[in-house]
């Protein structure tokens, strides 16, 4: 008989029908309130987190909703701008939150590892990006990062999408280790914020292995990609079109092209959107929703027990499916529940 039956056999022999009955019925008395907590536990992770994107999108798509079809090139772009300076001023404020709680940010001036990744843009940003440098630099300069972008273009269009994931690759905008663009910097370059430089030089060094991940800050890459997807939500209301792409992709397209942004405000679609394995997102999309429907309908039954027991188990896989829909799988373990 092994030690555990020794112990039980003892227990049993050494104590009284009613001291084996309450203390059984205080494990299950304890397991059915870790069950029920863990379940409630869940269900109000849930909400919090579908309100916190629920905001971050509205702050987006109020600021798309004060541009009309009337506004100026000046108008759009100031209202970009305004979009960057509040993911910044949240971004400084959740930089002191961090460090006030043992974690800081270990990115730096010259700092470029991430900058040799693929790097996505939506077609609103990169009009920007376009009027930034054509009012900030020469000629030449513009041909030369014409001339990079197309470089990484004959790379990146010669391998499938899901290839094109794990390359890398200086950005065309990288000069001597230093964004040309800084302050214009699209929204993906603002959020990917490491707490420790060696994990983003472990990605470098090994593309695509499935070990290599940066420890980067959740909660401030959902953040951006909720404000953003608010923000090209309010442009799409105008009849503004802003696909995502490479970056390269577009500043090639970009910088050869002649009046673009009046051709975007005229309501032209620029660029077709970058194709994700979408039969993918929508299978985890489709599961996504079955689970919330059995959360929200089928185990909220609170006097059975083995209904929370299940609630909870869908619960955290509810939590867990939009990583994978998002293909979020570079986030660190570490990273990944650190927020506000």
């Amino acid at each position: 008989m092994s030690f555990r039956g020794e112990s039980f056999h003892s227990f049993s022999n050494e104590t009284t029908f009613f001291d084996q009955f309450v203390y059984l019925s205080t494990l299950i008395y304890l397991a059915q309130t870790i069950f029920n907590g863990a379940f409630y536990y869940c269900v109000m992770a849930k909400d919090q987190q579908k309100e916190m994107e629920q905001t971050f999108i509205n702050d987006g798509f109020l600021l798309a909703a004060e541009l009309s079809r009337q506004s100026s090139k000046a108008e759009v772009i100031a209202k970009i701008r305004e979009l960057y300076h509040q993911i910044d001023l949240l971004t400084d404020s959740f930089m002191d939150y961090s460090q006030r709680h043992g974690r800081s940010m270990d990115c730096r001036m010259g700092c470029s590892w991430c900058c040799h990744q693929s790097v996505f843009a939506s077609t609103h940003e990169v009009l920007v990006i376009e009027d930034y440098l054509t009012t900030h630099f020469s000629s030449e300069v513009l041909e030369g990062v014409k001339l990079a972008a197309a470089k990484k273009v004959g790379r990146t269009k010669k391998v499938s999408n899901k290839d094109l994931l794990k390359m890398q690759g200086a950005c065309p905008l990288l000069k001597n280790g230093v964004c040309m663009v800084y302050p214009v910097r699209p929204m993906a370059c603002r959020i990917y914020l490491s707490s420790d430089v060696k994990t983003c030089i472990d990605k470098y060094n090994r593309p695509g292995h499935k070990d290599a991940k940066p420890a980067l800050f959740a909660f401030m890459m959902d953040a951006g990609q909720f404000m953003n997807y608010g923000f090209v939500s309010g442009l799409l209301e105008k009849e503004l079109i802003s696909n995502e792409a490479p970056l390269e992709w577009l500043l090639e397209q970009f910088l050869t092209d002649r009046d673009n942004f009046e051709n975007w405000l005229n309501g032209k679609e620029l660029n077709q959107a970058f194709e994700f394995d979408q039969k993918l997102i929508e299978f985890f999309s489709d599961i996504k929703r079955l689970l919330c429907y059995f959360v929200n309908n089928c185990f909220k039954n609170e006097n059975n027990s083995l209904s929370r027991f299940f609630g909870t188990v869908f619960g955290v896989l509810v939590q867990r499916l939009p990583s994978l829909v998002t293909g979020r799988t570079d986030l660190h373990p570490d990273q990944a529940v650190l927020s506000a």
